[in-house]
C-alpha cells in the first residue's frame, strides 16, 4: 500500500508537471527538452482552470446527492482527513477538507430527533503523535454534541482500515456514512464490502456550476483539487484490484 501511494504521489498532476518541467530545462538545448516545457505549460493550464477539474470531479461528485434527513440511523460516521499542524485555535486547526465534513456530520445530528452517536474514525497515516480524532471531538463539543455522543475510532489509517474498525464498533447497526462528496463512491465501495449499509451524507461538494471569465485563468487551488481527484480515482482502481 505505501509503495503504491509513493508511486501515486507522481501521477498526480502537481507532481507530474513538476517533474516534466525540470526534465524539460535540463534538456533545454534540445528539442525534446522545450517539448516537455510546452507540453508541462499545457498540463499546468487545464488542470487549473475550473472548467477542466469540475469536468474530471463531477463523476465522483455527482454519484451521491447531499442528504436531507430523513431516515433515522444510530449512528453518524465521519471520515476525517486530517488537522492543522501547530499551535491554532478552532476552527483554524481543523483542515479545510475536515471542516467541512465535520460540520456535515454536526448538521445531520442536530436534524435528527433521535440523537445518534457521532463516530469519529481516522488517524495519521504518517504520524504517530497527532491525534486529529481528539482534536475533532473537542471541536464538535463545542457545537454542542455532548461528549456522551461521540466515539473515537484512532486505529485506522486509510479508508479500507476505517470500515473494519468501524464495523467492530457497530456491528450491523444502521448509520449514515459522512466525507467529502469526492470522496464518497470509494469510501461506499469498501464499506460494502464490509457487508455494511452506510447511508451517504457526502459534503465539501467542491464542483461549480457556473463560470465566469475568471474561471479560465490558472488558480493554484485547481491543480489542488485535481490532485484530489488523481488521488481517488487512483485509490478506487487500487481497491476494485486489491478487492
Amino acid at each position: 500500500m505505501i509503495a503504491f501511494k509513493f508511486f501515486q504521489i507522481f501521477l498526480y498532476p502537481s507532481t507530474f508537471l513538476f517533474i516534466l518541467l525540470i526534465i524539460g530545462a535540463a534538456l533545454f538545448k534540445k528539442k525534446a527538452g522545450r517539448i516537455l516545457i510546452i507540453v508541462g505549460l499545457i498540463i499546468f493550464y487545464l488542470f487549473s482552470i475550473t472548467p477542466v477539474v469540475d469536468f474530471v470531479i463531477s463523476p465522483l461528485e455527482n454519484k451521491y446527492q447531499a442528504y436531507d434527513p430523513q431516515d433515522e440511523a444510530e449512528n453518524i460516521v465521519l471520515l476525517i482527513s486530517g488537522i492543522r499542524k501547530g499551535n491554532m485555535s478552532f476552527p483554524s486547526k481543523i483542515a479545510e477538507s475536515s471542516l467541512y465534513r465535520v460540520l456535515e456530520a454536526v448538521k445531520i445530528y442536530f436534524k435528527m430527533v433521535e440523537k445518534p452517536k457521532i463516530i469519529i474514525s481516522g488517524s495519521s497515516p504518517v504520524s504517530f503523535s497527532q491525534k486529529p480524532g481528539e482534536e475533532i471531538a473537542k471541536f464538535i463539543q463545542t457545537l454542542n454534541v455532548p461528549l456522551e455522543d461521540i466515539i473515537l475510532e484512532q486505529n485506522s489509517k486509510n479508508t479500507y482500515q476505517a470500515a473494519i474498525e468501524v464495523k467492530k464498533i457497530i456491528g450491523q447497526s444502521s448509520f449514515i456514512l459522512t466525507t467529502s462528496a469526492y470522496h464518497m463512491p470509494r469510501s461506499m465501495y469498501v464499506f460494502e464490502k464490509q457487508g455494511l449499509s452506510p447511508i451517504p451524507a457526502p459534503g465539501d461538494f467542491m464542483k461549480e456550476s457556473d463560470y465566469d471569465l475568471f474561471d479560465f485563468f490558472p488558480d493554484p487551488r485547481n491543480l489542488r483539487k485535481s490532485d484530489l481527484c488523481f488521488h481517488e480515482y487512483f485509490g478506487l482502481l487500487y481497491y476494485w484490484i486489491r478487492y
